[in-house]
């Protein structure tokens, strides 16, 4: 099934209807994406190459909200698991992960929440976001979820009184690194300065879906962002993926997705100009809802991830200094090169990095790998 206009086509692809289908992250070493059906719950691989989806179970979990990769460590994954954040291992085909450790656990005084989206930025920080059951009351009217940063096996809050915590990407290029954050329930797109500790601040609104100050009938969902900082919002009711352009924080585009629950969205393929997009299908609507879509074929004015050789070059710098910071771990990159396509600029998405899970007891982590078609990463064991 497809659908398209002149700027754009939406491909549907094959894959298990989900429930409630999220945290899309796509592997370029794999070429693979991740994501989850929260509710069945399961983690989802879907291969490329093959046009297939591979699906696994994890044992004992109620909920499954996010999954995210880890560097030095294949078939290794940090999920959100019910109210805490588990290290699992999965081959990618089987039809059942395995527990490794629990990484952070919110505890019984937390039973009522459990997680929701979680990502990794760009110097490996893992935040993620809890919200209230669905099965005690109106996510909306009450805000008992939290907003937090991974730390040594701690879950630092961030953000409290939050609804629904939800979509959240970066702008690399910020110095300081800047980050944007949906609540669903707030119907709109905060942003803050990230400091060097990774803590949030300056806390401000940076778009605001409300029409004329009216409800638009739907909420914002997960969320990503292009090599240019633009934001890409999957809209929950509104059947479409709206861009947001980063400098007149205004909407210049929106991307209709024959389903109406849109849930989270990312970039992946080979030259990582592909928008990946998960949708729900509860609430019990008809299929395609709870399929997974790829958006194909955007025109040259619109291409995504494609970035100017200056800009790389001074992302590749950036990430190489805080590869350096892994000197005194037990794991380094001992090695970054990047080679030309023979082309004008490089597809790069800054969003595409791996937790870097250090030693086999040490539940920190640091920066792994900032993912680029033209980057090669080795890793060494640091002895």
């Amino acid at each position: 099934m497809s659908s398209s206009d002149n700027s754009y086509q939406v491909v549907q692809l094959p894959g298990p209807r989900t429930k409630l289908g999220e945290g899309p992250v796509w592997d370029i070493e794999t070429q693979s994406l991740y994501y989850v059906d929260i509710n069945t719950p399961a983690i989802h691989r879907y291969d490329y190459a093959e046009n297939r989806t591979y699906s696994a179970k994890l044992e004992g979990a109620n909920s499954i909200s996010f999954i995210v990769l880890v560097a030095g460590q294949p078939e290794h994954y940090v999920v959100g698991e019910n109210n805490r954040v588990t290290l699992i291992r999965w081959d990618g085909r089987s039809e059942e992960a395995q527990h490794v450790r629990v990484l952070a656990d919110l505890g019984n005084s937390q039973s009522h929440v459990r997680f929701n989206d979680g990502k990794v930025d760009p110097s490996g920080r893992l935040y993620a976001g809890t919200m209230q059951l669905e099965t005690l009351g109106d996510l909306f009217a009450q805000k008992e979820g939290q907003f937090f940063r991974y730390a040594n096996g701690t879950m630092l809050v961030q953000k409290k009184n939050v609804s629904i915590s939800n979509g959240l990407t970066w702008d690399e290029p910020f110095n300081p690194l800047r980050m944007y954050y949906i609540d669903s329930a707030a119907l709109d797109v905060k942003a803050f300065d990230v400091d060097a500790s990774g803590d949030l601040q300056n806390e401000t609104v940076f778009y605001d879906l409300r029409i004329n100050g009216a409800n638009p009938g739907y909420v914002p969902d997960g969320m990503t962002s292009d090599a240019d900082g633009n934001l890409y919002i999957a809209t929950w009711g509104g059947s479409k993926v709206m861009k947001v352009d980063k400098r007149s924080q205004q909407l210049v585009q929106e991307i209709k997705i024959p389903a109406e629950q849109v849930t989270s969205v990312a970039f992946g393929g080979p030259q990582m100009d592909e928008l990946f997009v998960t949708t729900s299908s509860n609430g019990g609507k008809p299929a395609p809802a709870g399929e997974l879509f790829k958006n194909i074929s955007l025109p040259e004015e619109v291409i995504l991830f494609v970035v100017s050789k200056l800009h790389l070059g001074a992302s590749v710098l950036r990430q190489q200094h805080l590869f350096a910071d892994l000197h005194s771990q037990r794991y380094m990159f001992a090695g970054l090169s990047v080679s030309s396509a023979g082309s004008d600029g490089y597809n790069r998405s800054f969003e595409h990095f791996r937790l870097s899970l250090l030693g086999d007891n040490d539940a920190s982590f640091r920066l792994g790998e900032c993912f680029g078609t033209q980057d090669q990463h080795t890793i060494q064991k640091w002895q």
